[in-house]
């Protein structure tokens, strides 16, 4: 009998144990599925306000700004960058510009690295705003995303290849966890969109973050795209127009018959 009624109670131990597993891991799913709901309501907001950005902007530094902020926000990232091929030249020789960062972002390229201070990175600021990757650069992270078009999704962001030739004192400086994505419409490239976690913080941007960054990012090439064909034709017109007037002055001085 004492044997039975341990077997029992040791089966009773068990189930109890099973049933409490279970009920964390639903616990655990429903707090995983109110987290997905939260960031697609980021995310709806976020569409909707680039929308109305892309229209209202007063400038495109503004635009520019507006998709930075609302990619961090969306999947709780803490720092990030925008760049974007210059326009003024030509595809195969177009630097890679810093058009927003944000104020405590990590270097991107290796040469800032080592004046890098994490504790104090506003003091990199301008350096960071100001370094242009050029086209020669083929080894940069930023090149690197868009010469093959694809995302990084990187829990350290100084494992990248860029950053192996950097001393390891100045790769600790760069524990970060890291999402890039190309941006380009069509058949032409237009930049990268990054965004940066913190050092400090447990979390680390898993791969339903990623997903979603990645459609945003696509939801992003688009609107620049358009920006850009916006701007394309703005330029084209005031340019028909100048012919069309010259053409009205010359048929106005120039006499009808030859002299």
């Amino acid at each position: 009998m004492e044997y039975v009624a341990l077997l029992l109670l040791g089966s009773c131990a068990l189930l109890g144990t099973i049933v409490w597993k279970q009920r964390q891991a639903i616990a655990a799913l429903k707090e995983k599925r109110k987290e997905i709901v939260v960031e697609e309501h980021r995310m709806f907001s976020f569409l909707h306000g680039l929308g109305e950005s892309l229209q209202n902007s007063r400038t495109q530094a503004e635009f520019y700004q507006f998709i930075l902020n609302g990619a961090i926000r969306v999947v709780e990232g803490s720092q990030g960058a925008l760049y974007l091929l210059d326009t003024k030249e030509t595809k195969d020789a177009a630097a890679l510009v810093p058009h927003a960062v944000t104020p405590d972002c990590a270097p991107l390229t290796k040469d800032l690295v080592v004046n890098y201070d994490p504790a104090n990175p506003s003091k990199l600021q301008s350096a960071i705003q100001l370094r242009s990757i050029e086209p020669d650069e083929n080894e940069s992270i930023l090149r690197d995303c868009l010469k093959h078009r694809r995302g990084l999704h990187l829990n350290d962001l100084s494992t990248h290849a860029a950053f192996s030739e950097l001393l390891e004192t100045d790769r600790a400086k760069l524990h970060l966890p890291a999402m890039l994505a190309p941006l380009y419409f069509g058949e032409g490239d237009l930049g990268v969109l990054v965004v940066l976690g913190h050092a400090q913080e447990k979390r680390r941007f898993d791969a339903n973050d990623f997903a979603v960054f990645r459609s945003l990012a696509d939801q992003c090439s688009l609107a620049l795209g358009t920006a850009q064909l916006s701007r394309q034709s703005v330029v084209q017109r005031r340019l028909e127009e100048e012919l069309l007037n010259a053409r009205e002055v010359q048929r106005i001085l120039l006499p009808n018959q030859a002299p």
